[in-house]
């Protein structure tokens, strides 16, 4: 999904939707400050991605690719899947 579709989409929610999408970031942002920087030694040692709800995770759109639940790589697989989706579009082809 591209910027002009993305405004257009939270363009449309309401009040109370766009709050609980901030409360839903917070809570996120919480959660991965807790559990402090990822230690890539440990996440190249986990494998692919096996979540059955991975979504590509938006820390920047860059390899390595990971999920945004349990931070471990995306198969090529579910690369192609995800710029299939729209993310990674403004990676250099």
């Amino acid at each position: 999904m591209g910027n002009p579709e993305m405004r257009k989409q939270l363009a449309s929610l309401s009040f109370s939707e766009k709050v609980e999408i901030l409360e839903k970031l917070r809570d996120r942002s919480l959660a991965f400050a807790a559990a402090g920087p990822r230690d890539h030694r440990v996440h190249r040692a986990g494998g692919f991605c096996k979540c059955s709800d991975w979504e590509p995770c938006g820390c920047g759109h860059q390899p390595p690719y990971h999920c945004m639940w349990c931070c471990q790589d995306l198969s090529m697989e579910q690369v192609a899947i995800a710029k299939k989706r729209g993310f990674y579009s403004r990676e250099k082809r």
